[in-house]
């Protein structure tokens, strides 16, 4: 039997980061199993702005026509979180079609964050934020996705989707990972709010 290709959404990740001023550290974020260190972006508990910087690109099996893409980060506190925290943080994004000008790109601010359910999450959990969602019409085969991620403790900023925003978590906060879901034109894997 042969299946053909059909459309299904995949994830198009930046695990490989640049590290800005005054930017966060790779710190041991686990020295287990067995001892080995395992280490992760480690954002201080400080009002000092910190930011990592990425860029991948829209692969060339993206599915054209109406498909969104949703982006969110996968991030961990060092310590326990009481329920009603938010915890995340600001990115900076931009997504450049080939050929357009940088003054026509798609640029938003964002705060991509996770309020904590009720009970708390405990020391280290791994924590994937809300979504938000870029319109099919920004996208397009091979645009370049840039993207600052940064926490800026204590400082209101003004996000395009969640208007103002004063990070205020007292803690160590980590990035693994920025993470788009993606709709391609093959076989994918699950939706993007599953």
């Amino acid at each position: 039997m042969i299946l053909y290709p059909r459309a299904g959404y995949d994830d198009l990740r930046i695990t490989a980061f640049e590290p800005r001023t005054s930017a966060p550290v790779l710190a041991d974020f686990s020295t287990t199993p067995a001892s080995y260190v395992l280490q992760a972006w480690s954002f201080a508990n400080n009002g000092t702005e910190r930011g990592l910087q990425g860029v991948t690109q829209i692969p060339h099996g993206w599915f054209p026509g109406d498909a969104d893409a949703d982006v969110h980060l996968h991030l961990s506190s060092t310590g326990a979180l009481a329920e009603g925290v938010v915890a995340g943080f600001f990115v900076s994004l931009i997504i450049q079609k080939t050929g357009q000008a940088l003054a026509d790109a798609y640029t938003k601010l964002l705060f991509l964050g996770k309020t904590v359910p009720v009970g708390g999450y405990g020391a280290k959990t791994h924590i994937m934020t809300s979504t938000f969602t870029i319109p099919a019409a920004n996208l397009w085969i091979s645009a370049m996705v840039f993207a600052h991620v940064f926490r800026k403790k204590g400082t209101e900023i003004t996000t395009d989707n969640l208007g103002a925003v004063t990070e205020a978590v007292d803690d160590v906060l980590w990035l693994h990972e920025l993470d788009l879901h993606v709709k391609r034109s093959n076989f994918g894997t699950r939706t993007p709010t599953a």
